[in-house]
């Protein structure tokens, strides 16, 4: 991410339900973090 967006990422997404990431769980979890 930070080579395509010049953005240090310092947080992360976490899931111990063992489903995969969905695009949707990712941009709402990056949301909560932007704002």
């Amino acid at each position: 991410i930070r080579s395509e967006t010049g953005k240090k990422v310092t947080g992360k997404i976490l899931k111990f339900d063992g489903r995969p990431f969905t695009p949707a769980l990712i941009v709402g979890e990056l949301k909560k973090e932007v704002t």
